[in-house]
């Protein structure tokens, strides 16, 4: 049995990122402006990760796969991510 063993053991795992969900939602509720505004840097953010990978997909990929449609993709995402991501008052309209 590899990984981390019986679920029992390391209880205290769960409990800390139940701590931590709290504390991030007690902070949004707080700060709720500036939250929204992470949430739409965050959405750029993932955007431009989400291109990146389509991007490497497209090179690793074999030549029957349509290659030229995935590196377009990616290319699109890469564009629109880093656009929303130095400007995320754009992606929060």
């Amino acid at each position: 049995m590899g990984g981390f063993g019986h679920p029992v053991k390391h209880w205290w795992l769960t409990l800390l990122l139940g701590l931590v969900v709290f504390v991030i939602g007690l902070l949004i509720f707080g700060y709720p402006g500036v939250s929204y505004v992470g949430m739409s840097l965050v959405f750029g953010l993932v955007i431009l990760f989400s291109g990146i990978l389509q991007l490497f997909f497209a090179v690793y990929a074999p030549e029957n796969m349509g290659r030229g449609w995935l590196i377009a993709g990616g290319v699109i995402e890469l564009i629109l991510g880093f656009i929303l991501a130095l400007h995320p008052a754009i992606s929060a309209a």
